[in-house]
């Protein structure tokens, strides 16, 4: 089993959307490292420190739901691994996302 190990940084390629419910908004890659989060999309960017971190059930899939502080506020971004169509995320790639934003939080 793998364990996500805070020091060592992690990207994926992701979905993204900024509100739970809402269309897939953009598609790019998140990158953890540290205590930060990192999203750069073909549409734009987000990124700030990590505060927390967890599931949110949509369908039959989960959507990761990471908050995170930039520029002085706290903000949510949620996010869905779309590699192999997004079955990559099912498989166990929303997993490691997730257990990687946890960390971070910590």
């Amino acid at each position: 089993m793998d364990v996500y190990a805070p020091e060592i940084a992690l990207t994926k390629n992701v979905w993204y959307r900024s509100t739970p419910g809402s269309r897939i908004e953009d598609r790019g890659t998140v990158t953890v490292d540290g205590g930060t989060l990192s999203f750069v999309g073909k549409k734009g960017s987000v990124s700030g420190r990590v505060v927390a971190a967890g599931s949110w059930a949509s369908g039959f899939s989960s959507w990761i739901k990471a908050s995170y502080e930039s520029e002085g506020a706290t903000r949510e971004a949620y996010f869905r691994v779309k590699d192999l169509l997004g079955w990559a995320g099912l498989l166990s790639g929303n997993k490691e996302l997730r257990e990687a934003l946890e960390a971070a939080a910590r």
